[in-house]
């Protein structure tokens, strides 16, 4: 990985989903439901079909504008980055037992 991609994927973790979208997502995330349909989440928080389509759509976009596009599907709810779904998903089993 070169410096400037290393730097793009931290700007991409860094992403925040619109406020007035937020909620659904992490809705939709936390339940393992794509983020466009009904299906099951597989990837970034889309089935197979929808990060297919994600993946060409970034694919058919010159190199050097796809990660201002990514951030962009990102902050619009679109599709999760990486770490978001990590985040979204995880549960701190020891969070419970401290608040007792």
């Amino acid at each position: 990985m070169k410096g400037s991609e290393i730097s793009r994927w931290i700007q991409m973790t860094e992403v925040q989903i619109k406020r007035a979208i937020s909620k659904v997502v992490t809705d939709r995330a936390k339940t393992g439901v794509c983020l466009h349909c009904e299906s099951t989440a597989k990837k970034r928080g889309l089935c197979s079909k929808h990060y297919e389509q994600f993946r060409r759509a970034k694919a058919a976009i010159p190199r050097s504008e796809q990660a201002d596009w990514e951030v962009e599907q990102i902050r619009d709810g679109k599709v999760l980055n990486g770490l978001q779904i990590l985040e979204i998903r995880s549960t701190n089993v020891f969070s419970e037992r401290s608040a007792s």
